[in-house]
């Protein structure tokens, strides 16, 4: 009887227990409409740094929206930049300066429609590979290498499009115009050598933005967060950097693309050659003539391309 008698007791004991660990009505039925997608935890959370977005699944598939936000990302850019890169092109080859704004975007039609696709293929190669890399290496060197990769990986289609851009930027000519003048496909590929080699430096500018960005985040910032602020003066100050290291490699291939397009097909000089000549001219400033103006540019595209693709892919992720 004495034992029977606790078991109600101790029923109630328990039963009362539970009613005081049971949370309110009101916050049962918002943990019940808690998010529980990726996509709608970063819809809340807005634009975040990417390296602290990746989960387990996010590393093992592949983001389309990487691809979509670089060709938003590349067109910006591209506009952006064209009549500064007009005069480089123009300074490099020895050339005068274009008379008038219409002539600054002489061939903007080129690197317009290719800027979306090729920044696509850049920004979506290298956040993919940068993912897939996360999962126990350090995040710099990931960011390092998965630029290398994607600007290794798009050098053959730079390559073509630079070779019809300065065309085009030289002599004034249409698209089709100038498709026809090239005349064989060799001479499209002109300056793929060091094209690639001026690609694979896309690591070191996505390092340098990346230890930019930590540098300038504020420590009161929320979760971390860079400001735009931030993430702009970082992707001008990185470009501005690595334009000092590659501007060589860069009037080099300009170079070769300028005498393939004025000299009959297979007789434009290699690298060596170029590399030689330009020395000759006026030794080592001469590859850096038109620096100034490259400065000029690499500043306001940088500050867009990046910081437009870190903001715009987190939202594609969220609402696609």
């Amino acid at each position: 009887v004495g034992g029977a008698s606790t078991r109600p007791a101790r029923s109630s004991r328990a039963t009362a227990t539970a009613r005081r660990c049971r949370p309110p009505p009101a916050l049962a039925a918002s943990a019940a409409m808690s998010p529980t997608s990726a996509s709608e935890r970063r819809k809340e959370a807005g634009p975040r740094m990417l390296a602290e977005r990746d989960s387990p699944r996010e590393r093992a598939t592949i983001s389309l929206h990487s691809f979509l936000a670089g060709s938003i990302a590349g067109a910006v850019g591209t506009l952006v930049g064209h009549p500064l890169d007009t005069l480089k092109v123009h300074a490099q080859a020895g050339r005068r300066s274009p008379s008038s704004l219409r002539c600054l975007f002489r061939g903007v039609g080129t690197p317009l429609i290719g800027a979306g696709a090729l920044q696509a293929a850049n920004l979506g190669v290298y956040e993919n590979v940068r993912r897939r890399l996360s999962a126990d290496r350090p995040p710099l060197l990931c960011h390092a290498a998965a630029g290398s990769v994607a600007g290794l990986c798009i050098s053959p289609v730079t390559t073509l499009l630079s070779r019809v851009k300065v065309q085009q930027q030289l002599t004034g000519q249409s698209f089709v115009a100038t498709a026809r003048s090239i005349g064989s496909l060799a001479s499209l590929f002109t300056g793929l050598a060091m094209t690639a080699l001026f690609e694979s430096t896309r690591g070191g500018y996505m390092l340098a933005y990346c230890l930019l960005k930590q540098a300038l985040t504020p420590s009161g910032s929320a979760k971390g967060e860079p400001p735009l602020w931030a993430r702009t003066a970082a992707g001008a100050g990185a470009n501005v950097v690595t334009w000092c290291v590659v501007y060589p490699i860069d009037v080099v291939r300009n170079v070769q693309v300028a005498h393939a397009a004025a000299l009959p097909a297979g007789q434009a000089p290699g690298w060596l050659a170029c590399v030689r000549a330009l020395l000759r001219e006026d030794g080592p400033a001469r590859l850096y003539r038109g620096y100034a103006l490259t400065i000029l540019r690499a500043g306001p595209v940088a500050g867009v391309i990046l910081p437009t693709f870190e903001v715009v892919l987190p939202y594609l992720e969220a609402v696609l």
